[in-house]
Parts: structure tokens; sequence; C-alpha cells
């Protein structure tokens, strides 16, 4: 079973911390509405698998430069939508038939 979601870049929220008595207390990143598609998939036995993350974007530097483990997906479309060509081909290849060999050759 799958899903996507749009997942805020800069999260933002409608409260804030400040000193007792500030007079003043700003709201950072409301009007920041930049987004990611992050799908997620999980199997009948409770495997979670690595993600998928589209950002917006035309060539791989708009992808994250952190580590993360092997197996996660990060690609690129023109609004960060999910399209035919990220959601299907590239999501089966890079995620779910990976998993399916691995558990094959598990059994």
């Amino acid at each position: 079973n799958f899903d996507q979601t749009g997942v805020n870049i800069v999260p933002g929220s409608q409260w804030t911390q400040a000193e007792k008595g500030s007079s003043r207390v700003e709201i950072t990143a409301l009007g920041d509405k930049r987004q990611i598609t992050i799908t997620v998939a999980g199997t009948l036995s409770g495997t979670l698998l690595p993600f998928q993350a589209l950002y917006e974007g035309k060539t791989e530097r708009c992808h994250p430069s952190a580590d993360f483990p092997e197996g996660f997906d990060f690609w690129h479309t023109p609004n960060y939508w999910a399209n035919s060509d990220t959601c299907c081909i590239r999501f089966i290849t890079k995620i779910i038939l990976p998993y399916i060999c691995a558990t094959r050759k598990d059994l």
C-alpha cells in the first residue's frame, strides 16, 4: 500500500515562544508555501519502505545535500508533482522492485 502527500519544506505553525512580557512576537515561515511530494509505502508484513521525495526543479541540484540511508529516492519534476513517470515507473523500479528482490533472496 502506498500514498503521496505534500510536505512543507519550511514547517510553519500558529504558535511561537518568546520571553514573558514581550510586546511583539513574529510567527516565522507563515507565508512560505513551498512543498515537496513524499511517497511512502508499507507492506502487509509491516515493513515501511524507503520513501520517494520529489522536489521542484529541472536538475539534481535541487536535491537535498544531506546523507540518507540507502534506498531512498530523491528526484525532481518541474512542479514537484508526481506524474506517471515518477509515481509509477520510477517508484516501482527504485523502491518496490529492490524490496521484492531482497525479500525473495531472504526466503
